[in-house]
Formats: C-alpha cells, structure tokens, sequence
C-alpha cells in the first residue's frame, strides 16, 4: 500500500492563471491521476473581481478570480469551501490531495487539502511535506511546508513575502500559500 510519506507533493504551475488558453496539464509520473471538477457558468449574482469585472469562476485548469484579501492564510480550510477544485490527485485508500486557487490580478493563492491516514514526520528520513513551485514570469516561487503534529513542529520554507500556513485535519492535513 502506498502512503504519503513515501512522496513528496509536488506542484508546479507557469502562469496557469493568466493564460486565455487553456495549457496542457502535466503531473509527475508518481502524483497520480488529476481530474477536473465540471463548474457552471458565472450568474448575474457572481461577485465582482477587483478590477470591477465580473470574478469568474475558475474551470478545468483555471483559479478561481476572486479577491485574495478575503482569505486568511492560517491552514484552515474554512474560506475555501465554495472555491471550485482545480484539481485531484492519488485515491482517497492510499493517499490523495485537493488544489484551490484564487487569483485576484496581483496574488495567487492555494488551499492544499492532503488526505493522509497517518502524518509521518521524522529525523533524517522521508516526511510528509508539500512543495508548492511557481513560475509566471519572474523569478520562480518555491515553498515548502512540513506540517506540525504532536512529534515535531510545523516547518516552512518560503520566501519572504509568501505567507504559507498548514493545519492537522481529521484525516490529514492542509496547507494555504499566498504569494
């Protein structure tokens, strides 16, 4: 059986938020397969994005475009529920894990939902942990976040303007990342 600690969750996104077109989605061979959540077309009711346009619903491989400033980055998943799934990896029995984005034209932001039956964190050996990399652009983002549980605590690696957070869930644990 295959468990989380034995992979590292990688993410790497090249400006999959500001593209009109659609990009090829790839994953790394050892992530599992990645579906899509299906989402409707925006209402007269949708809210509007910064800009004054309409905030537009992300779809396939798309963020959601809303105001990130409405979130708070503290690991918890509450202010993400209405956020389409931008995407899905592994199954549910061995391992698997849930990306959000918003994105608002000046930050993106990522809910990272990892279902894990146990959290291994240990000395020298291989730990669960999220590495989240961007690239748009600029100088490529790396962060890395090993969640906090009763053996050891929460270590980020980020740079500085990145707010990163993660919290244990019932059944795993979560990560938020602004940059």
């Amino acid at each position: 059986m295959f468990h989380m600690s034995r992979r590292i969750i990688w993410i790497a996104l090249a400006g999959a938020c500001g593209s009109s077109k659609p990009g090829p989605s790839t994953t790394p061979a050892s992530s599992g397969p990645i579906t899509h959540e299906t989402v409707s077309e925006p209402t007269p009711d949708t809210p509007t994005a910064p800009s004054g346009e309409p905030a537009i619903p992300g779809s396939g491989n798309r963020c959601d475009m809303l105001p990130t400033g409405d979130l708070s980055i503290d690991g918890l998943l509450d202010d993400w529920k209405d956020k389409h799934l931008l995407a899905r990896a592994g199954s549910p029995a061995d391992g698997a894990m849930d990306v959000r984005c918003v994105w608002d034209g000046k930050a993106i932001a990522f809910a990272i939902d990892v279902k894990d039956d146990r959290l291994i964190r240990v000395k020298g050996g291989q730990e669960d942990h999220v590495t989240l990399a961007l690239a748009a652009g600029g100088r490529p983002v790396s962060v890395d976040v090993y969640p906090g549980n009763s053996m050891a605590k929460p270590k980020i690696a980020k740079p500085a303007r990145v707010e990163a957070a993660d919290s244990l869930q019932p059944k795993g644990f979560s990560v938020e990342v602004l940059i």
